[in-house]
């Protein structure tokens, strides 16, 4: 009695369809797992091999549990007991490639490919780029063709295979595409908690001379900015491409950091209408009808809680992040940035920030130097004001005491204790983070509250999609002020010793040496070209797929069916549904030849066809041997053809002897039947 087809063992082209699928599946997840994952993987590959080679036998039911706990084990030191997306996914990976080691049967091998799905989900959770979903496709192109594999008795060219898993895909595109359009968004999937390595990049929360130079030499994307186009607002100038981040406020003499009482605390007293949902306690002042500038941020993971604005934030709003307005001007969110975010903000130009004055516990903050430190700075801001210098005339003496002696450079000499004093009297050679941090202690040694801003200066305009990109090279630290009346100002020292850098961008101001130093691989003008189309191309997909919200399926819906009442939603899904099923079957139609899997049978059935025109056809159940013989009785002339032809065919078709099929079609070709 023959086995069930379920319980029949692997073929050789499905075991080597299944190791493929297999690795293709988990290779990219292998970048966020324990090194040891992928080595448990290489040894259940090798030890798969040699079983399929009868070297090794297969692991018994204590080598199989011994295993298992190993690698259970090994989790638990890896992740230290905890709970995560990462832990379940290599509980996955783990899982899926010790199966290979049992994999008997046809119903072993559903199994493993049914895994592999759900590990090319998986991929998702840690990349979301256009090149990963590409990468998907094939992984499920790869899986779909060996799970065919287990259902055929022959194999077929890698191509041909390949093909008809294409084939079955792109037939289901369209009511992917439309369930993609029509199903509620309930939120999005890829900004579940990574892991806190995922993704770091940028400055920290803290500065010291030389942070931002070594960060200047990296091209890695920060955030992309697109501004939306009315006749009320517009893309700010170049010089205002400023983009705040964190407030430093605390000196220790070399180094900078931030208060941390100030930390997400919000005022949610009445808002003025006009500030929407800006705390009072920011003490802005704005105009009934300001100018403002409407944009939308795209951030890469950082793993900190500050996002980016354009000057002072009038509104952020945020689909994924429950954002914070705090102190000093700032937006955060509760959490830390672990997957792109997108953010949309509402900024103005037109404000005073704080005029009226400061509270005594900021205004005394802004002012404090720690003591004996850096006392030549301190000397210097004191005898300006001897000299009967006063507000606004200090900027302009600290400005044009940078102007006539520093130089900006990539490479500043290193400095020791006394930083501000060493850089300001001997080296006079620095990056933003030097001009702004002796600045700062200049204006507070002065009597004037000053603090340092770090975020980034500047962007690069793509014109594919109009669309700004801001690299960690954009990196930029600079001062703010608070003068009576005024308010806050901010005021950039760089700007004075290197105009260049606030008006064209970092590679424009520094000298041939030190521009070699961050030029990237795309610094020829036809691949800088090729990497903005590819950056467009990036953004795009996640505007438009992975930035698919509510608002979004909202304004399609309504341009696709004039509302978004359940009714036409469902008419149209009919609808499409149907037209999609007419299609097929007038193509169906159309086509009407029958496709055979196999080139011989192709062949046969065209040797079949020139007999029918002669009055013979096969009968129900007759055998392609019984049918050449009852056409050899009856028709002896051709008896010699038709036996070779039908003897041919049966040797490629069972004795797998392909080496015969150009033989099987010169014969079919030349047959003559009279």
């Amino acid at each position: 009695m023959s086995k069930d087809t379920s319980e029949q063992w692997v073929s050789r082209n499905t075991l080597a369809w299944l190791l493929v699928a297999q690795a293709v599946s988990i290779l990219p997840l292998f970048t966020y797992l324990p090194v040891w994952v992928p080595l448990v993987w290489a040894l259940s590959l090798l030890w798969r091999i040699q079983i399929y080679r009868g070297a090794w036998s297969f692991p018994g039911n204590k080598a199989k549990a011994f295993l298992g706990a190993l690698c259970i084990a090994g989790l638990l030191l890896s992740y230290a007991g905890t709970l995560g997306v990462e832990p379940l996914v290599a509980f996955l990976v783990v899982s899926f490639v010790l199966k290979l080691l049992e994999v008997r049967s046809r119903n072993d091998v559903l199994l493993v490919v049914y895994v592999g799905f759900i590990a090319v989900a998986a991929q998702f959770l840690f990349f979301q780029t256009m090149f990963i979903a590409l990468y998907g496709f094939i992984s499920v192109l790869i899986l779909i063709s060996a799970w065919s594999c287990i259902y055929r008795s022959q194999p077929l060219p890698i191509k041909k295979q390949l093909w008809l898993a294409s084939v079955l895909v792109f037939q289901s595109l369209p009511v992917m595409v439309l369930l993609f359009l029509v199903l509620p968004r309930f939120g999005s999937l890829w900004h579940v908690p990574l892991p806190k390595q995922t993704g770091i990049t940028g400055f920290s929360d803290t500065m010291s001379p030389g942070d931002f130079s070594a960060l200047s030499q990296s091209s890695k994307i920060a955030f992309r900015v697109s501004f939306e186009s009315s006749l009320n607002d517009s893309m700010p100038s170049r010089e205002a491409w400023y983009w705040r981040g964190l407030v430093l406020d605390r000196f220790d003499g070399r180094s900078w950091n931030h208060d941390e009482q100030t930390l997400f605390r919000r005022n949610t007293n009445k808002r003025d209408s006009i500030l929407n949902n800006v705390p009072t306690s920011w003490g802005l002042v704005v105009p009934q009808a300001p100018d403002v500038f409407r944009y939308e941020v795209l951030m890469e993971p950082h793993q900190q809680r500050w996002l980016f604005t354009l000057m002072t934030p009038l509104s952020v709003q945020s689909s994924a992040n429950k954002v914070l307005f705090v102190s000093d001007y700032l937006v955060k969110t509760r959490k830390p940035i672990a997957s792109r975010t997108q953010y949309k903000v509402v900024s103005t130009s037109q404000y005073l920030a704080a005029p009226s004055g400061l509270s005594a516990y900021s205004y005394s903050k802004n002012l404090e130097l720690p003591i004996g430190s850096n006392p030549r700075s301190v000397e210097l801001a004191r005898q300006w004001l001897g000299e009967g210098i006063r507000g606004y005339d200090l900027v302009i003496k600290a400005l044009s005491m940078y102007n006539a002696s520093f130089s900006y450079t990539l490479r500043p000499p290193p400095l020791g204790t006394h930083s501000v004093d060493e850089f300001l009297f001997f080296t006079q050679k620095g990056f933003c983070e030097h001009f702004a941090s002796s600045f700062v202690v200049l204006m507070r040694a002065a009597g004037i509250p000053a603090r340092v801003v770090v975020g980034y200066q500047g962007g690069q305009l793509n014109p594919v999609e109009n669309y700004l990109i801001v690299r960690q090279s954009d990196a930029h630290a600079w001062a703010e002020i608070w003068l009576p009346n005024k308010g806050w100002l901010r005021v950039d020292p760089t700007g004075a010793v290197s105009p260049l850098r606030i008006e064209r961008g970092l590679e424009a101001s520094l000298n041939d040496e030190e521009r070699a130093l961050i030029s990237s691989v795309f610094r020829g003008a036809w691949l800088n070209a090729l990497n903005l189309r590819l950056d467009a191309m990036s953004y795009s997909w996640h505007q438009w797929v992975l930035g698919y919200d509510t608002d979004k399926q909202l304004s399609v819906l309504k341009r696709l069916f004039g509302g978004t009442e359940a009714w036409r939603i469902g008419a149209f899904f009919v609808a499409i549904i149907t037209g999609f099923l007419l299609i097929y079957f007038i193509f169906l139609t159309w086509k009407g030849a029958v496709e055979y899997q196999y080139p011989e049978q192709a062949l046969y059935a065209k040797f079949v066809k020139k007999l029918k025109r002669k009055g013979f056809s096969p009968e129900v159940g007759e055998t392609p041997q019984a049918f050449s013989e009852r056409i050899s009785r009856e028709k002896k002339q051709w008896a010699a053809q038709v036996r070779g032809i039908t003897r041919l065919y049966l040797r490629i078709a069972y004795e797998d002897q392909s080496q015969l099929l150009e033989q099987l079609r010169r014969h079919v070709k030349a047959l003559k039947l009279s």
